[in-house]
């Protein structure tokens, strides 16, 4: 089965999940894009795509990002 890593870049949230070939989602995550230091965003979507990746043990075929 192909899955693809979706990451969602917000305003007030980002959110990332496995998408499966017949397009449901799954394993969703989020986290707030609002911190008092803006530097702060990276580690955590960093953190937050590993947790993603770590709920499933099929291969992600490919990733797509949306800002």
């Amino acid at each position: 089965m192909s899955n693809v890593l979706a990451v969602d870049i917000g305003g007030t949230k980002v959110a990332a999940g496995i998408v499966d070939s017949h397009r449901r989602p799954s394993h969703k995550n989020q986290i707030q894009t609002v911190l008092p230091d803006a530097e702060q965003l990276y580690p955590r979507l960093l953190s937050l795509v590993k947790e993603t990746l770590d709920t499933t043990s099929d291969p992600i075929e490919a990733i797509g990002v949306d800002c």
